[in-house]
């Protein structure tokens, strides 16, 4: 039992020095917007263009969202 303590502290201060050495690591997590949660399969270049824009006028860009998740809905064969 003493062991294990002693393990799984050991493993918590080597991730907190890590972590501490590497000042920008995981500021925010991944941020990004997903087609398929709005129109499911049906995305098109001209829509997602429009997306993108919104994303920077809206501010979203500046909080921190950097990706857009197209779902063409690959699984039933993209159309």
């Amino acid at each position: 039992m003493v062991l294990k303590k002693l393990a799984i502290t050991t493993c918590v201060l080597l991730f907190t020095l890590f972590v501490k050495s590497q000042p920008n690591v995981a500021l925010t997590p991944p941020m990004g917007w997903n087609s398929w949660n709005l129109f499911e399969e049906e995305v098109s270049d001209k829509l997602i263009r429009g997306i993108a824009d919104a994303m920077v006028a809206s501010g979203m860009a500046r909080a921190g969202y950097q990706y857009i998740v197209l779902d063409d809905y690959w699984v039933d064969g993209r159309k």
